[in-house]
Parts: C-alpha cells; sequence; structure tokens
C-alpha cells in the first residue's frame, strides 16, 4: 500500500515539472521574441540560438527550488573565462543534457566568491547541482567592454523585470530570494503585479524606485514579495550588496560572512526545509 502512495505522489511530482518545463519553454520562446532590444534595451544582445532563460541557469536551475539567487546581469557572454558552449553542457532542467557541473577553475570572481559563501555558511557545495535556480535580472547580455556600473542597466533592469522575472518566479514559486544588488532589488518592483512589503507591511516600492533609501539600511529588513493575482505566493526577499563590493572595504569578508549568516538563521526560520534539502544527497 505504502509503495502504491509513492507511486502516485511520484506520478504528481513529474505532472508538476512537465507542467513547469513546458511554462519555462513558452517564457524561453518569449524572450526570443523580445522587441525591447531593438529600443529600451539597446546595447544588450542575444545569444542566438537561445537554450536557457540565461548562462546563469547553466550553474544551478532545479525547477522545484525553494530559494532562488537572482544577480543583476550576465555581462558580456563572450569575455567569460569559460565558453558558452561549454556552460551550455549543464542545464540542469533540461533532462537531456550533461549533469556534470562546469569546470572550477574557469568560474569568473563572482561565482567563485558565491561558491564560498555557500559551502562556509550554509555548508552546501556549489560544484555539484543543488535545489537552487539561479538567473540574472537582464536576460541578455551587454555587448563590448561596458562595466556592471553602465547607467543603461537603470533602464534594461525594469524591463527584462516587467517582461520575463514576474513571470519566472511564477513558475518556479521559490520561497525566498536572495538578491544581489540594490539594482537587483530596485528592478524586482516592476515586474508585472507584484507588491513588495516590509516588516511593518509598509509598502516601499514607491521608495525604492525613487532611491530615496541607503541600500545600506535596506539590508536590515526582512521583504515579502507577492502578487496581485497571487497572493498564495509569497516570497522573502533577502537583498545583499554583490559579492565583489566586499573585496574592496575594510573587513569586508567578515561583514559580509554576518549578513549571509543572517540570511541563514532568517531561513531556517522561515522552512528549515529550504537548507535542509540543500543538504540532501
Amino acid at each position: 500500500m505504502l509503495s502504491a502512495y509513492t507511486d502516485m505522489g511520484t506520478k504528481h511530482m513529474a505532472q508538476i515539472k512537465d507542467r513547469r518545463q513546458t511554462r519555462l519553454d513558452d517564457l524561453l520562446a518569449d524572450i526570443v521574441s523580445c522587441e525591447y532590444r531593438n529600443h529600451q534595451c539597446e546595447g544588450l544582445k542575444d545569444l542566438i540560438p537561445r537554450q536557457e532563460l540565461n548562462l546563469w541557469n547553466c550553474w544551478q536551475g532545479d525547477l522545484y527550488a525553494r530559494l532562488m539567487v537572482i544577480g543583476q546581469d550576465f555581462g558580456n557572454a563572450e569575455t567569460q573565462p569559460i565558453s558558452v558552449e561549454d556552460m551550455r553542457q549543464h542545464i540542469p532542467w533540461r533532462a537531456e543534457t550533461d549533469s556534470r557541473p562546469v569546470n572550477l577553475k574557469q568560474w569568473c570572481p563572482t561565482d567563485r566568491a558565491l561558491r564560498a559563501l555557500f559551502s562556509s555558511v550554509f555548508g552546501v557545495d556549489l560544484t555539484k547541482p543543488q535545489k537552487l535556480f539561479f538567473t540574472n535580472m537582464a536576460c541578455c547580455y551587454r555587448e563590448g567592454k561596458t562595466s556592471g556600473e553602465d547607467k543603461r542597466l537603470d533602464r534594461w533592469l525594469p524591463c527584462c523585470a516587467n517582461r520575463y522575472m514576474g513571470k519566472l518566479l511564477r513558475i518556479i514559486r521559490p520561497q525566498a530570494i536572495i538578491a544581489l544588488g540594490q539594482r537587483t532589488l530596485e528592478a524586482l518592483y516592476y515586474c508585472e503585479g507584484a507588491i513588495i512589503t516590509r516588516q511593518n507591511n509598509e509598502d516601499v516600492g514607491l521608495r525604492l524606485k525613487e532611491g530615496q533609501t541607503g541600500f545600506s539600511n535596506t539590508m536590515n529588513f526582512d521583504y515579502t514579495m507577492t502578487f496581485s493575482d497571487d497572493r498564495s505566493l509569497q516570497i522573502a526577499v533577502f537583498p545583499v550588496y554583490h559579492p565583489e563590493y566586499y573585496a574592496h572595504i575594510k573587513n569586508g569578508e567578515a561583514i559580509q560572512r554576518q549578513v549571509w549568516e543572517r540570511i541563514a538563521g532568517r531561513l531556517n526560520h522561515l522552512d528549515d526545509r529550504i537548507l535542509l534539502e540543500l543538504h540532501a544527497e
């Protein structure tokens, strides 16, 4: 009898995965047809043919992830230490791709910093596929040698948030998001139907959009994100500075660890399965 229930549960999860896979494929097609690159997002380019939502999905991309990490943008895909072809050997949410992670020696500094943080704070090995979903707010990739401080990001990120991020969050349905950087946090406000509140249920969207609050102060608060058309989806949002920021300030490594340890505590308080499932073999 127990076996029958187990089989039913496995079948149900497979059906959910099939639906999420189908919706992700539909979202991928929507991104491919995006017209923003012709005007609002001039300066970004697509990788044709596009095989993933964003190349960061090739690192961690579990359809059942309770925890998402959202970065600002991937940068110039053609100048990374690892080739696009090598990254695409591992797209976790596509069953037909290789399940091996990419070569750690070729990862960029941001990825190496995240690997160290997840290992030291969460006890999680990011060299293996985990129940995580990594993505960037910008779907496409910067042209030329522009930096992460490019002012056009203030236009690019809201476009991508409105066009695709809200849909992705409704598909994956994470319980928590770690948002890397102020621009990433602010862009979440532009997701279609998004409502972001702080600890005292204060709607902070307008203040974030207008830049009226210091980001260092922002990290001291817990945020909740939901959607006007889906109140059942309640996502805890934890804003943090980009990992490379801490490399340039005094005692940066210790300060960064303290911030991430606070997040670990809040995740355990929210639902201990979030981190426990990352340790499951």
